[in-house]
């Protein structure tokens, strides 16, 4: 296992390659147990995060709930608590906009480059009296 903690997972079969997309937000591909990498001019929802890195119509180990590391974007820094939403490439970054979906409470600090971190990830319920500051 890549991970620590508990987790809330299943296995989905990939639709596509997702050998370089280990640790970033994936997508559900329809009701046939397939995900793939959200685009936005796919389902944007994402629904957990990948854990292995399948090939094609390979088992895909997929994150719904728990602690799991998340690839992310530093363009502003993520601080240790942080609401993360997702940028255009669906890597984690730090809330800005109290009005923006969030998926995941970091567990770590970034500031640089695109690194892989700690954080919780809740998908779009987000935590019960989260505001953003």
């Amino acid at each position: 296992m890549a991970t620590t903690g508990m987790q809330l997972k299943a296995n989905m079969i990939a639709e596509e390659d997702l050998s370089t997309r280990q640790f970033w937000a994936v997508t559900s591909s329809g009701c046939s147990w397939k995900c793939s990498s959200p685009t936005s001019t796919t389902q944007p929802m994402p629904i957990g995060v990948l854990q292995n890195a399948p090939s094609a119509n390979s088992a895909a180990e997929i994150c719904f709930f728990g602690m799991t590391k998340l690839r992310c974007n530093t363009a502003t820094d993520i601080g240790c608590g942080d609401l993360l939403t997702l940028d255009a490439s669906f890597l984690g970054e730090t809330q800005t906009t109290a009005s923006s979906q969030y998926f995941a409470r970091a567990m770590e600090a970034a500031t640089s480059g695109c690194p892989i971190i700690m954080v919780l990830w809740t998908g779009n319920q987000g935590f019960v009296g989260d505001t953003v500051a």
